[in-house]
């Protein structure tokens, strides 16, 4: 039987923390992280420091890429997810790509808005 296909949207904390999980769960599946992000996930928390310090940026990034590589991660970066498709277990990206899964997990956190 092939592996499990398993793709994440979002790498935030939430994402990543279910990818870790995802990992000691199937050792063996494809993990697929995908985040409109262009910059590597980082603790949003504590962003306010990095705005007083610019030279702290380092010290909020969540994992650095040996990290994905230990855990055979594929962290997506810069890509946008169109559309989902339930019923063909795919997801559409905005530049075309069409990805299907066997598992998905929607982690794509919160946004700020002014009403």
């Amino acid at each position: 039987m092939a592996n499990k296909r398993i793709v994440i949207i979002g790498s935030g904390i939430a994402g990543l923390s279910a990818a870790e999980a995802a990992r000691k769960t199937d050792p063996e599946a494809q993990i697929l992280i995908l985040t409109e992000n262009s910059h590597p996930p980082y603790h949003r928390p504590r962003l306010p420091g990095v705005i007083m310090d610019p030279d702290s940026v380092d010290k909020i990034i969540l994992h650095d890429q040996a990290w994905y590589q230990d855990k055979n991660l594929d962290l997506r970066r810069g890509v946008r997810v169109k559309a989902v498709d339930t019923d063909q277990h795919s997801v559409q990206l905005e530049e075309g790509e069409s990805i299907t899964y066997d598992k998905l997990i929607l982690a794509t956190g919160s946004r700020s808005f002014m009403p």
